[in-house]
This record gives C-alpha cells, sequence and structure tokens, in this order.
C-alpha cells in the first residue's frame, strides 16, 4: 500500500524567527546551482523528530519557496534528499497574462495576488491523486481553502508562524492519515548545529 502524501512548508513550520529561536540559530549548508552556501535556520525543538517521523509514515515532497535549499535541513536531518515542488511555469504564466488582462493596476494588482502558487502546484501535480494528502504549512490562500474544501482527500494542517509543528500537529496528522503518532522513539533527537 502506498504512504499518504505530506507536503511541507519551511517558514513557519521548521523556521521562525523570533527572540527566543536566537540562541537555536544555526547555519546549513544548501546548494544553490552547484556551489554550496551556509544558511541561516532557526529549527523548531521538533524538527527533527518531525522530519524523520514523516519520512518514515509519508511521502514526503517539499513545497516551499526555499525551493532546493530545503534539502539542507532534510540532510541536517540525517534524511536524504526530499523531492521539492516547484510552480508550474505554463499554469501560473497564464494566470499572470490574465491578471494583466484586468483594467486598472488596483484590478490587476488584486489579480496577482490572488494567485496561489503553492496552491496551483498541488492542483496540477495531484489532480489524479487517490491517495491522501496533507499539507503542513504557515498560512494558506482563501482560494486554496476553497479547493481543498471540496476534496475529502486533501486536509490543510496549519501552523502558528512563530511557533512551528508541535506534537499536537503531528497528532492530528497521524490521525488523519492512520499512522502512529509516536515521536518517543526520537527523544534522542536534539536541535544541535554549527555557528
Amino acid at each position: 500500500m502506498k504512504k499518504p502524501i505530506l507536503l511541507l512548508d519551511v517558514d513557519g513550520v521548521f523556521n521562525v524567527i523570533g527572540k527566543k529561536m536566537v540562541p537555536r540559530k544555526i547555519y546549513i549548508p544548501v546548494q544553490i546551482r552547484g556551489e554550496t552556501f551556509q544558511k541561516q535556520f532557526f529549527p523548531v525543538p521538533l524538527t527533527r523528530p518531525v522530519l524523520v517521523w514523516a519520512w518514515r509514515h509519508f511521502e514526503v515532497y517539499w513545497l516551499t519557496a526555499w525551493r532546493e535549499m530545503a534539502n539542507g535541513i532534510a540532510i541536517w536531518a540525517g534524511l536524504p534528499e526530499i523531492p521539492v515542488l516547484v510552480d508550474p511555469v505554463a499554469r501560473l504564466r497564464k494566470l499572470y497574462e490574465e491578471a494583466s488582462k484586468k483594467k486598472g493596476k488596483e484590478a490587476q494588482a488584486e489579480a496577482y495576488c490572488r494567485i496561489d502558487w503553492k496552491a496551483e502546484v498541488v492542483k496540477e501535480r495531484f489532480r489524479s491523486e487517490r491517495r491522501k494528502i496533507l499539507w503542513l504549512e504557515d498560512g494558506i490562500s482563501q482560494s486554496a481553502k476553497q479547493w481543498i474544501a471540496g476534496r475529502s482527500r486533501v486536509r490543510y494542517f496549519g501552523t502558528d508562524s512563530f511557533v512551528g509543528v508541535t506534537r499536537r500537529h503531528v497528532r492530528q496528522m497521524a490521525a488523519y492519515a492512520g499512522v502512529d503518532d509516536s515521536l518517543s522513539s526520537l527523544r534522542h533527537v536534539v536541535v544541535e548545529g554549527r555557528r
């Protein structure tokens, strides 16, 4: 049996910037066009355990503005690279062209703001998918919420941008997907890194 699908954002889920997070600031190596750079990362305490748990129970994809850089987090967590979903260029180009035909700059700006690249990726990539799809994100657009509302197999799990992923999210996702929610075997995983 195929695993359920889990879509992961980075900012507001695993990377949270706030006064309390500064002591946990680390640098992770990321690849950009074949070159390695150090990127600041402020991991929430459950980053590693949740990523390992997700890898065990789901078919995992990054759905984040970090794009390929998110794999620096996967490697830091001791996992192989995770597939990255990027915007469907042709579909977005059509949406942007339609928006630019609106009369008046305000109408154009409003139309542009309604374009949610992540929702477009999910619609395009998983259009005929029969498995459950879980989307862990710190905020989605109204149009994405409406699209999800019409699909019983897709569920959005929203995080607080200033807190990130919590055990409550793990319990909720596990219950929806019908998988084990135990992070207890992962308690030995601690957040560490390089300065």
